[in-house]
């Protein structure tokens, strides 16, 4: 069976998607874990940013066809799964969501 993956490309313009980078950035200071998994990063947020996250993901998700993105509410925020079954996109998801962090 031949697996297609999508490329590795963004369908917003360059300032949209500056814009976009820029959300998610802010994002980081809300992170409580993150830890890299199979294929990409699992983050929890803090319950501030619950409806923020899950907007940022939702259109992520649409003009990043090559990412799988689920944001997953739990008692005391939000679990982000942002992953590609494309290796060459580690850096992209780094880029928006950071490397690992620990807290504690």
């Amino acid at each position: 069976m031949i697996e297609h993956s999508h490329p590795i490309a963004c369908s917003l313009p360059a300032r949209e998607s500056r814009n976009q980078i820029e959300e998610w950035s802010a994002l980081t200071a809300h992170q409580v874990t993150s830890q890299r998994i199979e294929g990409g990063y699992a983050i929890t947020f803090d319950s501030e940013v619950t409806q923020a996250v899950e907007d940022l993901a939702r259109r992520e998700a649409a003009c990043c066809e090559f990412l799988t993105i689920e944001a997953t509410r739990t008692e005391s925020g939000v679990l982000l799964m942002m992953t590609s079954e494309n290796s060459d996109a580690l850096p992209v998801i780094e880029l928006l969501v950071g490397g690992e962090k620990q807290m504690g």
